[in-house]
């Protein structure tokens, strides 16, 4: 395995997923929404979730020790950037980490690829291209998100609980980038490859809540993704959260190995 292929691979990955229609298109959305988000959010929204009343309500929503953990020792502005930002990476993640190897194996110009470098190379350059550039996104949000919360909240901490979120969400990213690689390996093609995912996704998030609700153990279900570690997440506290940050690492490995199998075996 040559090391130098992989990274020409990668860089060729993360200018095709910024430079290509697809890749300008998901940036444009994808900063108009969170330009959106974020100047609501400057407004003052997240005030009066530090409140008695506030604490209350997010209790019910998750539970009393990541509320407080979140609203009543954090600053408010940035933990409430911090739970709307967790619950949009999955969706995000699909959409700009869905290519890697799905279209030119649709195009076979894959075909033109391998004699020169394996399928090995290929697989883990594409994989490390579409992650560092969802990386380098979610950085950017974050910043922005740090600089909303600075001006909303002026309190002392904001850099330090930012660089938290930054790692947390480059944790998080990185099972669903991986997922992504499986799903394109799988399906051949971009489109198919985002829009099974994010069915798959919705449908096992809906399922598994609605189903709980009358047979208990349908909540197992949602571990198919990692979607239930983001109370441990959020929470950041604990042994819970060690543990939901190896999770994370584990998960990515799974399907990682799983898309990697796929790609190895077929017919491209």
């Amino acid at each position: 395995m040559n090391r130098q292929h992989i990274l020409v691979l990668a860089r060729y990955e993360l200018l095709q997923s910024a430079l290509s229609t697809r890749g300008v298109l998901f940036l444009i959305i994808c900063g108009t929404f969170w330009f959106w988000l974020l100047w609501k959010l400057s407004g003052g929204w997240a005030a009066n979730l530090a409140s008695k009343e506030g604490i209350a309500f997010t209790s019910w929503l998750f539970d009393p020790v990541t509320a407080n953990a979140l609203f009543a020792e954090r600053p408010p502005t940035l933990s409430l950037f911090f739970l709307l930002f967790m619950g949009f990476i999955p969706l995000f993640t699909m959409w700009g980490a869905g290519d890697q190897t799905a279209t030119d194996i649709g195009t076979r110009h894959l075909r033109y690829l391998i004699p020169r470098c394996g399928r090995t190379e290929i697989y883990i350059g594409r994989f490390l291209g579409a992650l560092v550039f969802m990386a380098i996104v979610h950085a950017v949000i974050v910043g922005t998100g740090v600089l909303v919360a600075w001006y909303a909240d002026g309190q002392v901490g904001i850099a330090g609980y930012g660089a938290r979120i930054l790692a947390v969400a480059f944790l998080y990213t990185l099972p669903y980038v991986a997922l992504m690689s499986l799903y394109g390996a799988m399906l051949g093609s971009a489109a198919g490859a985002i829009l099974t995912a994010i069915a798959t996704y919705a449908l096992v998030s809906i399922g598994s809540s609605l189903m709980s609700l009358s047979w208990q153990p349908a909540e197992y279900l949602g571990y198919l993704f990692p979607v239930p570690l983001k109370h441990a997440l959020l929470a950041g506290q604990g042994a819970g959260f060690g543990a939901a940050l190896g999770a994370l690492v584990v998960y990515g490995l799974i399907y990682f190995l799983a898309g990697w199998y796929v790609f190895q075996r077929r017919d491209i």
